[in-house]
């Protein structure tokens, strides 16, 4: 067998995937039949149709060949419609058309990964500002310490000075700490 045969399930490293042809440029062409998609969702066919790609080294080096921006708005046209795509492919039967927005959805994971810092630090600043702005909620934390954040809903414990400031959850919301049952 030579060096260059494909096999299945090949263990090889990323580079060897490209010499082999598992590229951008090699990337398979994607036609999507717009009758089975769900009209609420048809304005996505051109993002299946381009990050919709199966092989995640082939997948790895489009990115690395796409702009920021061009990145930024994949993700954030995507992003409002995740819950949707992800209840329709769900449902029976299984066509091509789901197969390719559940692979487009890994690439929208993806996305999030590749988005700078900046524009991230940019909407978690926003986030917190508006978290922020909420008036105190009191709480009473149960018997172990811990409580649930009545802005984001995740339980966190007030021993925890990472989450827990002593007046702010991480994700900005005042709490004013009831320890008196």
């Amino acid at each position: 067998m030579n060096s260059d045969e494909k096999q299945l399930f090949d263990i090889r490293t990323n580079e060897e995937w490209r010499r082999l042809g598992a590229t951008a440029e090699n990337r398979p062409t994607i036609t999507i039949n717009r009758a089975e998609v769900p009209e609420h969702i048809q304005h996505l066919i051109p993002h299946v149709e381009r990050w919709a790609i199966g092989c995640d080294v082939t997948l790895g080096d489009y990115f690395d060949q796409q702009s920021e921006a061009d990145i930024n708005e994949f993700f954030h046209a995507v992003s409002p419609f995740r819950e949707a795509i992800d209840q329709w492919v769900d449902e029976s039967p299984q066509t091509d058309a789901k197969t390719y927005f559940r692979i487009m959805l890994a690439a929208h994971c993806e996305a999030d990964c590749h988005r700078s810092g900046r524009e991230r630090a940019k909407e978690l600043q926003a986030k917190l500002a508006t978290n922020a702005a909420r008036p105190p909620v009191t709480k009473q934390p149960d018997a172990d310490g811990y409580l649930r954040c009545p802005c984001c809903e995740r339980v966190f414990t007030i021993r925890d000075h990472i989450v827990w400031d002593g007046h702010r959850h991480r994700c900005g919301q005042r709490i004013i700490i009831n320890l008196h049952t």
